[in-house]
């Protein structure tokens, strides 16, 4: 018999290798588990590959994000016109408050200017 490790000759029947010391049941345990594993997984990717893809689940799911992108893009782009196209900043409402000049006393009437998004005091 010839020592699957090192090559060296054994009696027949003998069990392990004179030279390495290698049991033979043990090896020969191992290679049958890494059949048993090898065949194990042969058979699970041929399952996996015998399942059928269907080209249409990617290609609707595609779509959904195209439209969801197109979508998006549609909302910023409005929000960015509606912003291009507020009141500019200071605008006068045509509202006055009353203010009196803290040097000379007096009252004075100043308009109001408000910026876009400031709501009047209640």
């Amino acid at each position: 018999m010839k020592c699957p490790n090192c090559s060296a000759r054994a009696a027949d029947g003998a069990a392990e290798c004179p030279k390495c010391g290698i049991v033979f049941a043990k090896w020969n345990d191992l290679q049958a588990r890494k059949k048993r594993d090898e065949a194990a997984a042969l058979a699970a990717l041929e399952a996996a590959a015998s399942r059928e893809f269907n080209p249409w689940l990617g290609r609707a799911i595609a779509g959904a994000l195209v439209a969801a992108w197109t979508l998006g893009m549609g909302l910023y782009f409005r929000s960015h016109q509606a912003r291009a196209h507020r009141r500019p900043l200071g605008e006068l409402t045509g509202e006055t408050v009353e203010v009196r000049d803290p040097q000379t006393g007096e009252i004075r009437r100043l308009p109001i200017r408000r910026g876009p998004g400031v709501k009047k005091a209640p």
